[in-house]
């Protein structure tokens, strides 16, 4: 909830309140520019324990695909990872992914983390 003062110099003086609804799905990779070699580890946190959460690969070098790189339950603290090493073959490309769970019904729309770009030097 974020508040504001009103700018009315009258009776009755007070201010506005808006409410924003969001989710607390984050994605982290970790590191976002790892050197070859290195092995990069996407966290994803937040999802409902025992319901399926999903890591996908959305863009690759500025064009979109839709690659599901895990799809599986989250851990009993609402949690899934993956990971992968960055191979030579990778130098000099950019992949950018996404989260989603499903959300704490366990049906109808999807929650969607932020995106995170990986960028391979």
């Amino acid at each position: 909830m974020i508040g504001a003062p009103s700018p009315r110099f009258s009776q009755p003086k007070g201010g506005r309140v808006a409410a924003f609804a969001g989710n607390d799905l984050w994605l982290q990779a970790d590191p976002e520019a790892p050197a070859i070699g290195d092995t990069v580890f996407v966290d994803l946190r937040g999802g409902e324990p025992g319901l399926l959460g999903l890591i996908a690969w959305i863009d690759f070098d500025g064009v979109e695909v839709f690659q599901a790189l895990q799809v599986v339950s989250f851990d009993s603290n609402g949690e899934l990872q993956f990971c992968g090493d960055a191979d030579p073959s990778l130098s000099g490309m950019e992949f950018t992914l996404i989260g989603y769970a499903q959300n704490r019904a366990g049906r109808g729309p999807l929650y969607d983390s932020s995106a995170v770009t990986i960028v391979v030097p």
